[in-house]
């Protein structure tokens, strides 16, 4: 069984090489990163501006940043001082309202498609279990521990594609 063994190491051992793969990158073209979150509530919003250039992501300082709605309201994002390309606001977005975002890099503007805020549907039902998980740790002792789940029910209208829900 040895020498079958053997055999096959020596027989396939020619067959399994890896091939060097020149990928051509030089010709990527830059591309701007624009991302962000803006919902309902009340908060501080932080949008990210980005630059892919020499095969690495970058962030872009001096931007002129806005949301603008479908009123002609806009919010002036500013460049947050510990973080370059990171822009900062304070703002609500209003349900029923389309709210798109407006970046100016350098003089040239790019400008999002218009997204309209629906509104935060009703919690019908909530309840909790609480549960005990038992498991093994890193060092393979077992661990036990208590886990709350909290259980919600909504309804909303059925819109395609389904919105994206978050609670904090």
């Amino acid at each position: 069984s040895i020498k079958i063994v053997t055999a096959l190491i020596l027989f396939l051992f020619p067959f399994s090489c890896i091939d060097e793969i020149n990928l051509k990158v030089d010709d990527i073209e830059e591309k701007i990163i624009i991302e962000g979150l803006i919902a309902d509530s009340l908060d501080t919003y932080i949008i990210n501006v980005k630059q892919t250039k020499n095969k690495g992501i970058y962030p872009i300082s001096n931007a002129i940043v806005q949301v603008l709605d479908d009123r002609g309201n806009s919010v002036n994002f500013k460049e947050s001082i510990k973080n370059e390309g990171s822009y900062e606001a304070e703002m609500a977005a209003l349900p029923g309202r389309n709210y798109f975002t407006r970046i100016t890099i350098d003089g040239k503007i790019y400008e999002s498609k218009p997204s309209s805020v629906i509104p935060s549907p009703s919690i019908s039902n909530l309840g909790h279990i609480i549960d005990t998980r038992v498991y093994l740790n890193e060092a393979g002792s077992q661990v036990s521990e208590t886990v709350v789940q909290v259980k919600l029910d909504v309804q909303f209208n059925p819109v395609s594609p389904k919105p994206y829900l978050r609670w904090r």
